[in-house]
């Protein structure tokens, strides 16, 4: 008796069944491995979560204050001894995937507990609303907030590019000043500083934001400037900050491109157009800015940066909240200021609260 083989089309025919079957076998491993692991990240979370209620019960209800860090990193995102202490034993907490960490922001009063799971979205424990989320990244704090996301100012991760979850990351963002979405500077987002004859003195206030002081090294009628750019971590048009004057100048440049400063490219403040608040002594016989964002002369009755460096004895500081849009999407924007013919060490700026969207 003859033997009968299997023709070309029944093997193929077989073959493309084996695969299909294969198929569906590696998509149900690696359906069962994401569940395994956001499992453990969820009991993680929670481990981590009960330690420091824990914690706050034996210290007050308050939490080591601390900007967004890596639990069980030993590098330079690590946690700080204060924090490790406070996570107690869940300090050994390990995402599953190597290279990847559950994370830790605290303003001493409030603490967030976040992990990325493998859809990418994230796993989230705020002790202010004291409940677990599961949140989609979104590209900014003002994506967040037209989503219907957001749940008030606080700590939010984005994810700026949209894709790739590699590079999410913890932000704060106030949802609530003129009309929400703005996101919080940090350190982190500096891309370059320039200056002459100044020295910047850098700072975090308790959400991590970037704190500014900038201190002439030299007096008398020579230019000085110091001018801080931001990276591109997010599309943005507008930039919002706090800024402060200190002592007395005849010659600056403040609010944007303007003399004595050098670019920081923020279309010059126009009146009517841009917003300023919260003025104290920026004008001569009143607290109100009179626009002119630079300017160069002794005329100490309209000039308000050279007018008056004391009030009632003491020394004064002029104070204003100023929002400028940005001039061009092509380069990277910051803020920039300079001064000229002052006559103290200590007639400086500061840039505090920056924001932008």
């Amino acid at each position: 008796m003859s033997k009968k083989s299997f023709t070309l089309i029944e093997l193929l025919v077989v073959i493309a069944i084996i695969g299909i079957l294969a198929g569906i076998l590696i998509v149900s491993m690696n359906s069962a491995t994401n569940f395994a692991n956001d499992s453990r990240r969820k009991a993680d979370i929670n481990q981590i979560v009960y330690s420091l209620l824990i914690y706050g019960t034996s210290n007050n209800s308050t939490y080591p204050v601390s900007s967004t860090c890596n639990i069980g990193d030993s590098g330079a995102s690590g946690c700080s001894s204060a924090v490790n202490t406070a996570l107690g034993d869940s300090v050994n907490a390990r995402d599953p995937i190597p290279g990847l960490y559950y994370t830790y922001w605290s303003d001493g009063t409030n603490f967030v507990i976040g992990s990325v799971l493998s859809d990418s979205s994230n796993y989230i424990y705020n002790l202010s609303s004291s409940n677990y989320s599961v949140n989609n990244f979104k590209t900014s704090c003002k994506a967040i907030l037209d989503s219907g996301l957001s749940t008030g100012s606080g700590m939010y991760y984005i994810d700026p590019n949209g894709g790739d979850p590699s590079d999410n990351f913890q932000v704060y963002c106030d949802m609530v000043n003129d009309e929400g979405g703005w996101m919080l500077v940090t350190s982190s987002m500096i891309q370059n500083e320039t200056s002459n004859l100044v020295t910047a003195n850098k700072s975090a206030d308790a959400n991590g934001g970037l704190i500014v002081v900038a201190q002439p090294t030299a007096a008398d009628c020579v230019s000085r400037y110091y001018r801080v750019l931001f990276k591109d971590v997010i599309s943005w048009t507008q930039i919002r900050a706090d800024y402060e004057f200190y002592q007395g100048s005849a010659c600056w440049g403040i609010f944007g491109n303007s003399g004595y400063s050098i670019s920081s490219n923020l279309i010059a403040f126009v009146p009517g157009v841009d917003t300023i608040r919260n003025q104290v002594g920026m004008g001569v016989s009143t607290d109100n800015f009179d626009g002119i964002s630079s300017r160069c002369d002794n005329e100490t009755a309209v000039n308000f940066w050279h007018h008056k460096w004391y009030s009632g004895g003491a020394l004064f500081t002029r104070k204003a909240q100023v929002i400028l849009r940005r001039s061009s999407m092509s380069s990277v924007a910051g803020l920039s200021t300079g001064i000229n013919c002052s006559w103290n060490l200590s007639s400086g700026w500061a840039y505090k609260n920056i924001y932008i969207r």
